[in-house]
């Protein structure tokens, strides 16, 4: 049968209405079809593109922008106002224990002299420095069924006394006057990140640590994996640590460049921090190095 166009009408055929109802509902339902069809395949393509998750309509600045936070902890700059300063548990009683302990005290003077000069705060602990009376009853309890008393008094001595307060050479209390610092922390626990020193560090946007001290693979391991695990930058000093084993100190640098903590020296630290030759601390700085330090028999 032949279908007339909509728009012409014969005033007597009773199929005009009829007719243009037929071609009305053809022609939407065919366009409604390819209408849902579209918006069916765009939802199916924004759903692609959301998971790939693109930024190629972002600015240039904003790419550059996200990129470099998100490769800042792998570059590892340090800078003055974003670095802070651990002197570790450099304690009295591990001078004839620690290898190279002479050498590296050297080393840490020269890192405590330089964040005074730079204005870089500084945290210092000590591990169990007094000791407790508890310890030489535990001791007592232990002991109870020997009959040699000297063992008693030897032991009650050692713990007495503990391992000593910060050995004197440091004078580390005059580099503790930043207002960021804190006194000379005391701790039980390994790692220097206790309650203290976690709480000062969230008080500042600081996020780069400078790391020196002893052990190397006790107390500067632990405190370096733990500062990394709360998301800073952790730069540890290697000719400022040591332990009283060479294979305890290479395993322990060994075992902190797996967790992506940088290792480096103190002259690179400090020459880092000033970045030119031209910064006024520079001859301050650069008195300091002059010398090369003791052979802390790393290699």
């Amino acid at each position: 049968t032949k279908v007339t166009q909509v728009n012409e009408f014969e005033p007597d055929n009773p199929y005009n209405s009829l007719v243009a109802f037929v071609v009305y509902r053809l022609t939407t339902t065919i366009k409604g079809k390819k209408k849902a069809q579209e918006e069916k395949r765009q939802r199916k393509v924004d759903k692609r593109e959301k998971k790939k998750k693109t930024y190629v309509d972002l600015d240039k600045s904003l790419i550059f922008n996200f990129t470099l936070d998100r490769t800042m902890d792998a570059i590892g700059k340090l800078t003055i106002d974003d670095t802070y300063f651990f002197c570790c548990d450099m304690q009295e009683k591990f001078r004839a224990n620690i290898s190279q302990f002479k050498e590296i005290t050297v080393v840490i003077a020269r890192l405590l002299k330089a964040a005074k000069i730079l204005n870089i705060p500084v945290i210092a602990t000590e591990q169990y420095p007094k000791g407790r009376i508890s310890d030489w009853f535990r001791l007592k309890r232990t002991f109870s069924k020997c009959n040699v008393c000297c063992q008693w008094i030897n032991c009650f001595l050692t713990f007495n006394k503990g391992l000593g307060n910060t050995i004197t050479e440091l004078s580390v209390t005059e580099y503790l006057q930043h207002k960021h610092s804190l006194p000379i922390v005391q701790k039980t626990k390994f790692s220097m990140l206790v309650p203290e020193v976690y709480g000062k560090l969230t008080m500042t946007n600081r996020k780069s640590i400078v790391l020196f001290g002893i052990e190397a693979h006790i107390c500067i391991l632990l405190t370096a994996l733990d500062l990394r695990q709360k998301g800073y930058t952790v730069h540890v000093v290697a000719n400022g640590i040591s332990s009283r084993s060479k294979e305890d100190r290479l395993f322990a640098i060994e075992r902190m460049r797996q967790s992506n903590i940088f290792i480096t020296t103190y002259e690179s630290v400090l020459l880092g921090l000033v970045e030119d030759s031209k910064n006024i601390k520079f001859k301050d700085i650069q008195r300091l190095i002059l010398e090369l330090p003791p052979d802390s028999k790393l290699l």
